[in-house]
């Protein structure tokens, strides 16, 4: 039996307010992923006094707070809940709920408005979470005015494998005709900044409710090239929005052995090829099994 029948859920009509609101706070408490044992051993509703109009303005604005952490189980891209979203999905089908005053402007509580807020919460099931990440980054450049060419320039940058551990996310290769920065006639300079692989941070700790499906990397791909179209390098990646998902070792993309030398440098013209991120977010989303949930209450 779920936690909500201790509180008259789901048929709380013959019930003083204290009762059902106390359950609203406890199954609040619950998603914000506050310990049960000191949810279940706490009295919510005695803190705010007499149960007043300000009352359900206080729990409205917890709960506003807590639902954009939630992800949206019927978004095809899982997306996240808006407030918007929750609250018409939770009336959907049932039009004695739509017709509501606010609770606000009520000297007594609203019966209708109780039974949104408790669908709305059994909507909360898949919590997002920030999830850490790391990148393998071949970071390294020659400037010696030996390299005859790009590709040979690209290829002792390649040979000494110069790897940094980091959070960037970029594939940027710049080219320079050797004599512009004072080397011999014929040589090439470069510099590369190239992102190999991006996992699943080492110190992540594994729960039961990790989902490691829901494991995603986002970012906005920006044009590292001032003069030249977007060049993905080879590695799929789109100009603008990028999701990545991880695979079951944890990984979310390996773009090692990619790399292709730009475009061959002339006389006081620079050349570049590649990207780079922008408003990087990496999350993951859980599913706890709260005590406070009723399957037959989801819209």
């Amino acid at each position: 039996m779920s936690e909500w029948a201790k509180y008259g859920f789901p048929n709380p009509g013959f019930m003083t307010v204290q009762r059902p609101l106390e359950g609203l706070h406890k199954a609040l408490h619950e998603r914000m992923l506050e310990p049960i044992d000191d949810i279940l051993a706490t009295e919510y509703v005695p803190v705010f006094g007499a149960i007043g109009k300000n009352d359900f303005s206080h729990f409205d604005s917890a709960l506003k707070n807590v639902v954009p952490n939630y992800v949206n189980q019927f978004d095809p891209d899982g997306a996240c809940w808006t407030w918007e979203d929750i609250t018409a999905k939770a009336v959907e089908g049932r039009e004695a709920l739509r017709e509501h005053p606010e609770p606000i402007l009520e000297p007594e509580w609203s019966l209708p408005w109780l039974m949104q807020r408790y669908r709305i919460i059994n909507l909360l099931q898949i919590i997002r979470k920030e999830l850490p990440y790391e990148c393998e980054v071949l970071h390294d450049s020659v400037h010696t005015g030996i390299p005859s060419s790009t590709d040979e320039a690209l290829g002792i940058v390649l040979a000494r494998n110069t790897v940094l551990t980091s959070d960037t996310i970029a594939v940027h290769l710049h080219a320079i005709y050797g004599p512009d920065h004072g080397w011999r006639e014929g040589s090439y300079c470069i510099n590369v900044l190239s992102t190999r692989k991006a996992s699943i941070g080492p110190d992540f700790e594994i729960t039961e409710s990790f989902d490691p499906n829901g494991c995603k990397l986002e970012f906005l791909a920006v044009n590292a090239n001032p003069d030249g179209p977007f060049d993905d390098c080879g590695t799929g990646v789109t100009e603008g929005f990028n999701r990545y998902v991880a695979d079951e070792n944890g990984v979310f993309f390996d773009w090692t052995n990619l790399l292709t030398p730009p475009e061959t440098p002339t006389p006081n013209h620079e050349t570049h090829r590649g990207f780079t991120a922008r408003d990087i977010k990496c999350y993951y989303q859980s599913h706890p099994q709260f005590i406070f949930q009723d399957e037959t209450a989801e819209a």
